[in-house]
């Protein structure tokens, strides 16, 4: 968890499931974490791509980040 919020603080974490697709079509993105709650429908997209499953939903990922909202994946730019 420590090395989530360093890349956060170091500006490399892209937050959000939008954001972090548009930038994996763009191989902008070396490295992808995933909330236990993300969708399958999400995990299909990704099946090709390095990824970290934590063992915390959504909802605590993104307060762990200190936001007020969940985050269901986020990436790591390269």
């Amino acid at each position: 968890m420590e090395s989530i919020i360093k890349e956060y603080q170091s500006g490399k974490l892209v937050l959000g499931t939008r954001q972090t697709l548009k930038l994996l079509r763009e191989r902008k993105i070396k490295f992808v974490y995933l909330s236990s709650t993300t969708p399958k429908s999400v995990l299909e997209l990704l099946k090709n791509m390095e990824v970290k499953k934590l063992k915390i939903d959504a909802i605590e990922l993104g307060k762990s980040l200190g936001k007020n909202f969940p985050v269901t994946i986020c990436g790591v730019r390269k």
